[in-house]
């Protein structure tokens, strides 16, 4: 059986298959039975496997056989150019497309000729060329054999050493040529295409990439970019658009041509232009060049049902046969089940049936596949990487990559070590890289706050927080506590920013929020893990749970984290001990260490030796390590530094103080603040910084705004991680309850130890803590990302 005559756009049975499919939408197929398509779908999906690992086996002996195949680069090619139109039934549209042709020609040294593969047409196209083109060859074929066929037969004729793909519904400008033949001076070029516009100027084909993500391979193109077509200078590009693509014969026919497995059209140019690059061959896209296309004119007169199964079937047959990075192929093939049965349940009989189509392809796909293997030179994802980062580089001087942050909160007012950190970083950056925020928000947030933000970020997109219930499978899986950041309308306002496409790096801030990674399927993505979640039960607190749950908890945050982690392409955590319990509890992660900063020009040394004996704490404490340190200060310390000192003060500074802080009120000894505007007020007229915390992990950015501005420390060694400070020079460290009232009372003693503390942590902070200094390593980890 000739699988091929399927597919032709003159049959009309697969037509009115398609039709029927596609006009009764999620109604039963007359005919074509749900469960004979569920069965046939979900048996191609056990089969695939199969069938993939026995290519492979052979692949891997035919390479043994054949040997790799050399690189060999394109040697005297002359600049001469042999164009193949190719028609069927464009008598109106094709003498405006010859007639810009001859012009672009005259305007082109050297000796062209112009072959017309005529595809079967019905309409007089054949008499028309005759009379009034007579310079052009015709190539007659008796029927419509396709977009693939129709071109090889006509460059099977041509006699140049360059070929020129051209569709019946392309305008070229006289300057076509001589800005397109210029590439080939580089004998490892084996395409170059131009810009592709519409009739009113909208780009219909830029510049392509491509990424591997969540199983798949996926191919994106400028034209889905709207406004933000970056790309203006000559880039590698992941294909050439087969409706206007300049190449070099000899490599043309080596390669097999445009591949008629993908008859009768869509996806054959990209499978050709993919292959040239696994090659190592070079495709090049160059928008100095822009040609005008007339809307898919011969393609029009299809019914939309058929083209739509067809791309569907092709963009199947393009993944089967050239994934072949065996990572990714493994990952796709374990998604197919999952795609079938999500297909099944929404009644897209159409996608199933596409699978069934191309699954009639299966055997000329795994033949391919072989035969291409001694020619690969490159895997997968080095071919996908390549064009992002050409894409990457081939941008203007000016321009600036687009970073979407997404936070659990508004990075202002500062009144959180988080807050404090997104919103320093992102000001010390947003000269050279646009800022976009998406942030949950309470409903109370002051005006004030979102006026400041505006200065920093170009856009600001605001979700009020109010979690959708969790159940099932995800609430077994999730901790609790980032069950309250699930959103339904966080998720779809995510999506809606993602598909505008104008996004470089997404940057996900706390594991509460890393849920929504798993929406960025193609753009490289950061996560900034500030105090790692598995660690909170690495002590015994009240919140960790009782009896069992104590022990299960910290094993589902570390699976839970482990299965989103991998989601990003790049961690960073907030000191350089977080990096390291990282690296052991996920070795397969990319994590780099960015400490916390302080604003010098804010927090200046302003250290006076105060004869009050007030003691400070600053903290936002709806976090609970913050809530238990307070607690434990009061209830276990406090009592014992009063009895060398009676008249001690202890500020409580910070936003949300919980219901076990607020029973403390009414105390003469202690002040409960609540959110401040400027905690540098109650840091200048402390005599010390108290920071007794026990759990948690993570940089405590509160350390460093008292060392900024002149106030000794006294901390446990957990709070004092990441902050480099030395005990007894800069800090001084305790960890039991009368050590740490010893050595709080020792600085409310000794004036001299108080200054020398200062003055070392002011110096410490100067050098090591700048986030001037700190925002160029941001800078570093997303050019690697970029």
């Amino acid at each position: 059986m000739n699988i091929f005559s399927l597919f032709e756009a003159h049959k009309n049975p697969l037509v009115r298959l398609m039709d029927r499919i596609g006009k009764r939408g999620k109604a039963r197929t007359d005919g074509l039975p749900e469960l004979l398509v569920a069965g046939l779908g979900k048996a191609v999906a056990a089969a695939l496997p199969v069938l993939f690992s026995v290519e492979g086996l052979i692949s891997r002996l035919y390479i043994k056989m054949k040997g790799r195949k050399a690189f060999r680069p394109a040697s005297d090619r002359k600049k001469e150019v042999s164009v193949i139109v190719l028609n069927w039934n464009g008598k109106e549209i094709l003498p405006a497309c010859l007639t810009h042709l001859e012009k672009a020609l005259k305007n082109t040294p050297g000796e062209h000729e112009v072959i017309v593969a005529d595809n079967g047409s019905t309409d007089g196209s054949v008499e028309m060329l005759k009379k009034d083109f007579p310079w052009a060859r015709i190539v007659e074929l008796k029927k419509n054999i396709g977009f693939s066929r129709g071109n090889n037969k006509g460059i099977a004729t041509a006699g140049k050493d360059l070929v020129l793909l051209l569709n019946n519904d392309i305008f070229l400008p006289e300057e076509t040529f001589s800005a397109l033949l210029q590439h080939f001076d580089d004998d490892k070029v084996f395409a170059v295409a131009p810009k592709v516009v519409l009739e009113d100027g909208t780009l219909n084909e830029g510049h392509s990439w491509g990424a591997f993500k969540e199983g798949i391979m996926r191919f994106y193109n400028e034209r889905q970019a709207g406004e933000l077509e970056v790309v203006k200078k000559p880039a590698l590009t992941l294909y050439p658009i087969g409706a206007c693509a300049l190449m070099d014969k000899k490599l043309y026919l080596e390669m097999g041509g445009l591949d008629s497995m993908f008859s009768p059209f869509y996806w054959e140019d990209d499978d050709l232009g993919y292959r040239a690059l696994k090659r190592g061959y070079k495709v090049i896209y160059d928008p100095r060049v822009s040609v005008v296309h007339k809307n898919a004119a011969s393609s029009n007169k299809l019914s939309q049902y058929y083209i739509t199964a067809i791309k569907e079937k092709n963009m199947l047959l393009f993944l089967w046969k050239n994934l072949t990075y065996r990572p990714y192929l493994r990952e796709y093939l374990k998604s197919i089940p999952r795609r079938i049965d999500l297909a099944l349940k929404r009644k897209d009989y159409m996608q199933v049936v596409s699978y069934l189509l191309a699954f009639l392809q299966a055997g000329e796909v795994m033949r391919r596949r072989i035969k291409e293997s001694p020619w690969t030179r490159l895997s997968d994802k080095e071919t996908l990487s390549l064009t992002r980062r050409e894409r990457h580089e081939a941008r203007p001087g000016d321009y600036r990559p687009h970073i979407l942050v997404v936070t659990p909160f508004t990075p202002f007012p500062l009144n959180n070590g988080g807050a404090i950190r997104i919103y320093n970083l992102t000001k010390h950056l947003k000269d050279r890289f646009d800022f976009s925020l998406v942030s949950f928000v309470e409903p109370k947030t002051r005006a004030d706050s979102l006026s400041e933000l505006k200065n920093i970020f170009k856009n600001i997109h605001l979700v009020e927080r109010k979690p959708t219930p969790v159940e099932g499978m995800m609430k077994s899986e999730m901790p609790e506590a980032y069950t309250h950041y699930v959103s339904h309308a966080m998720t779809a306002t995510v999506e809606d920013l993602l598909r505008r496409n104008g996004v470089d790096i997404v940057q996900v801030e706390f594991p509460w929020m890393a849920y929504y990674g798993r929406l960025v399927h193609n753009h490289p993505a950061v996560f900034v893990e500030h105090d790692i979640g598995a660690m909170f039960y690495g002590k015994d607190f009240a919140k960790s749970g009782k009896g069992l749950e104590r022990f299960l908890s910290p094993l589902k945050t570390i699976n839970y984290e482990g299965n989103f982690i991998d989601t990003f392409d790049k961690v960073v955590s907030v000191t350089e001990e977080d990096r390291g319990y990282l690296n052991v509890l996920f070795p397969d992660a990319s994590v780099s260490s960015i400490e916390q900063g302080v604003d010098l020009d804010a927090f200046r040394y302003q250290y006076a030796n105060s004869v009050e004996k007030n003691l400070v704490y600053v903290g936002h404490y709806k976090h609970y390590p913050n809530e238990d340190a307070v607690v434990y200060f009061v209830e276990e310390i406090l009592p014992l530094i009063k009895e060398k000192h009676g008249d001690v003060k202890f500020y409580i500074v910070g936003s949300h103080p919980t219901r076990r802080i607020n029973r403390l009120r009414g105390r003469e000894d202690i002040i409960i603040t609540g959110s401040v505007a400027d905690v540098t007020d109650y840091l200048k007229k402390g005599a010390v910084f108290v920071a007794p915390i026990r759990l948690g992990r993570g940089f405590k950015g509160k350390l460093l705004e008292a060392m900024a501005v002149g106030i000794p420390i006294v901390a446990s060694p957990v709070a004092a991680a990441g902050t480099h400070a030395a005990d007894g020079r800069e800090i001084l460290l305790a960890s039991a309850p009368d050590e740490f009232a010893g050595k709080v009372s020792a600085l409310l003693s000794d004036n001299g130890l108080r200054e020398n503390i200062s003055v070392n942590a002011r110096k410490l902070v100067e050098e090591k803590f700048d986030w001037k200094v700190l925002a160029g390593r941001m800078t570093a980890v997303y050019n690697e990302l970029l």
